[in-house]
């Protein structure tokens, strides 16, 4: 890949981020916002599917929980392999500032 082509990916990759950036912070929806709902006609349900209704909520909940567990578990993996790499790109600069200032002593 040539310099043109990194410079085109160099780009489509930063303005995707900053498109992404400005879904992110854009305002929600004015009835979203307002706490408003679309008003919908409203059914009856017989009494066997609305407890069946609860039971399916609470077990999607209780997923839910988990997931959120798991993701977390994931980012503080991810930080402590983060903070892993801080620390050998730490140690890497000070050993190649060392051998620099050894070569500089020999010459």
């Amino acid at each position: 890949m040539g310099l043109r082509g990194k410079m085109l990916f160099g780009l489509i990759a930063y303005f995707g981020g900053f498109a992404t950036a400005i879904y992110y912070l854009s305002p929600a929806a004015a009835n979203a916002a307002s706490g408003k709902q679309s008003q919908s006609i409203q059914r009856k349900q017989p009494a066997g599917q609305a407890a069946k209704q609860s039971v399916n909520t609470e077990k999607y909940k209780a997923e839910a929980q988990q997931f959120k567990e798991r993701i977390n578990t994931v980012i503080a993996f991810a930080e402590e392999k983060a903070q892993q790499a801080v620390e050998l790109y730490k140690a890497h600069a000070a050993a190649a500032e060392q051998n620099k200032n050894l070569q500089a002593a020999a010459d």
